[in-house]
């Protein structure tokens, strides 16, 4: 695996790890893959994360790894992205607990904290018309 950082956001390049699709609790609800969310935080700019536009995060699974499983992350595609699956490409934040994720600024360290006070569910996702180029990953 393979992560990469870029404006406030930590990727993940899987490179043959198999996912945990089992549901994770994310602040009141439990949600399983293909599950979307637009925003996750609290209410502040500074403990949230907020996909731009009409882009919806769309849950894939849990990886763990490390020598005992003691490293973990949840990872989000983009949903109706197929270059996003096609390549292995997450989103990536640390899983904390189910109220808190940790998103990673950079390979040396430094951490933001998202608190999962509010999780915005998208019920139905629509189609975005922006090229994937425009999300932060690309950036």
């Amino acid at each position: 695996m393979k992560f990469i950082y870029s404006n406030d956001a930590e990727g993940c390049i899987l490179e043959g790890e198999k996912l945990d699709l089992n549901p994770v609790r994310l602040g009141p609800f439990i949600i399983k893959p293909g599950t979307c969310i637009r925003y996750m935080g609290d209410g502040r700019q500074h403990r949230s994360f907020e996909m731009d536009g009409e882009y919806a995060l769309e849950y894939a699974g849990m990886l763990w790894f490390g020598k005992n499983n003691e490293f973990n992350r949840v990872l989000f595609s983009v949903y109706d992205f197929d270059y996003f699956k096609d390549n292995s490409l997450y989103y990536s934040f640390v899983y904390v607990n189910s109220k808190m994720l940790w998103l990673k600024r950079g390979k040396h360290g430094g951490m933001r904290d998202i608190l999962l006070e509010i999780v915005e569910i998208v019920k139905d996702p629509v189609n975005p018309k922006q090229i994937p180029q425009q999300l932060s990953l690309f950036s």
